[in-house]
């Protein structure tokens, strides 16, 4: 039963629920009659209508009829009925806010609560698809708590696996870490041993360094005698070179004491060092050639001798001249004599004519075509005509056993027998005009 039913039960003058007034009752005046009908809880008041007619102007009251108690049930039914829709609703209201949103159902159910009924029937059939939706959500979710844990039991089984192959892994670790506590402890101590000696070293060297460090302040004061010696000797050299007649020949390099270092600055082999005067190794300096060679024609002789036998061999070319500074290039024409130990097998190439054109390198002036500093690299601090790097290499070391091909001193003409190492080598440049 609606709202609009329930109002039609209205209680009129004769005690009757009906949908029309009845118009002859009579009452008498400003009588009122409070009748107290309890349905489900509700106070119902009957008032005197205020059409009342009376008669003879006498009132008149006539009793209402009996309380039809069927009807009231009735009513009570209706009433609960509406109540219990309304809890349904509100428990549909709820499962909804758990699927859906409670604040969007909640203003879909206010705006409309004037229609309980068709709410109702809009919300069952929502409540329906919701609750199967939900059904299969939950055979879903009961699908998955089933695979949850069978992975749980697969998980399990695995982690106890490795739980156990870690336990061993740290049965294993422990002991490994006893044992190298041991050895470390062992190795303490022989370090400790160690430091003892390397003290005690260190003490008994400073004594010797200090020894040292007095006789190289010796030796200092020597090569500073040295050295005016070296003076007098180039300002000798200097006046010598004015009178170099046709045939004479000046020495430009000699190696074959071996009792001074090659690894030398570019200012160094620019000025020349060594013994000019005597049978030792020297340097004539690249300055001296240069100034040297601008004046008449002179040809250029190396002669070598090979370590391993021994045996002298020379050879001779023509056009020799040094370029000016800062390159200091060299050039030479084509050979015009040579021992019958100069190899040349092509004729016209020699291990020389591969440095043809050249500047000169040193460890502190790259001027060579490699992308390294050859004097540093493979030269051992000697300085030379480098290309990329050499074939002809007088400013190396003696051979030993412990010094490296590259830093030796060395020639090549690419013939048969390949590289040969020297043991002296000396360079001789020769007045022809």
């Amino acid at each position: 039963m609606n709202n609009t039913q329930m109002a039609s039960f209205k209680t009129t003058t004769d005690g009757q629920i009906s949908g029309n007034k009845r118009e002859d009752s009579v009452y008498e005046e400003s009588a009122n009659i409070e009748q107290d009908e309890q349905v489900s809880g509700s106070k119902y008041v009957y008032e005197e209508p205020a059409n009342t007619q009376r008669s003879g102007g006498r009132k008149e009251y006539k009793e209402p009829q009996a309380n039809n108690w069927p009807v009231k049930c009735f009513m009570a039914m209706m009433i609960a009925l509406v109540i219990a829709v309304v809890v349904l609703a509100t428990l549909v209201v709820v499962l909804l806010f758990l699927t859906f949103s409670l604040s969007n159902e909640t203003k879909k159910i206010k705006a409309q609560h004037t229609d309980v009924n068709r709410v109702n029937d809009v919300n069952s059939n929502r409540i329906t698809e919701n609750l199967a939706r939900l059904a299969d959500g939950l055979a879903n979710i009961s699908i998955k708590i089933e695979r949850v844990d069978s992975d749980l039991a697969f998980l399990s089984n695995m982690v106890e696996r490795d739980m156990k192959n870690i336990s061993i892994k740290i049965q294993r670790v422990d002991s490994d870490l006893s044992n190298h506590t041991n050895n470390v402890a062992n190795d303490l101590s022989n370090i400790s041993s160690r430091i003892e000696r390397v003290e005690s070293d260190l003490a008994y060297h400073s004594i010797m360094v200090a020894g040292d460090m007095a006789t190289i302040s010796i030796k200092i004061d020597s090569v500073a005698s040295d050295l005016a010696n070296v003076s007098s000797r180039i300002e000798r050299v200097e006046v010598n070179l004015k009178d170099i007649t046709l045939g004479q020949e000046i020495v430009l390099q000699r190696r074959k004491q071996f009792d001074i270092l090659f690894n030398r600055t570019f200012e160094e082999y620019e000025a020349g060092f060594g013994d000019f005067s005597g049978p030792g190794d020297m340097w004539l300096g690249l300055n001296r050639m240069h100034r040297l060679t601008q004046k008449g024609r002179w040809n250029l002789r190396v002669s070598m001798r090979n370590f391993s036998d021994s045996t002298l061999f020379w050879g001779e070319w023509s056009d020799f001249k040094i370029q000016p500074a800062p390159f200091y290039h060299i050039s030479f024409g084509t050979m015009v004599a040579k021992s019958e130990h100069m190899r040349n097998t092509t004729g016209t190439f020699t291990g020389l004519d591969y440095h043809n054109g050249m500047a000169f390198t040193t460890t502190d002036r790259d001027q060579d075509e490699f992308s390294d500093n050859c004097a540093v690299r493979y030269g051992l601090g000697g300085g030379w005509w480098y290309k990329s790097c050499s074939n002809f290499y007088m400013n190396g070391r003696l051979v030993t056993s412990e010094t490296q091909f590259n830093q030796q001193m060395r020639y090549t003409d690419f013939g048969s027998s390949g590289w040969i190492t020297l043991s002296s080598s000396e360079m001789r440049m020769i007045r022809v005009g």
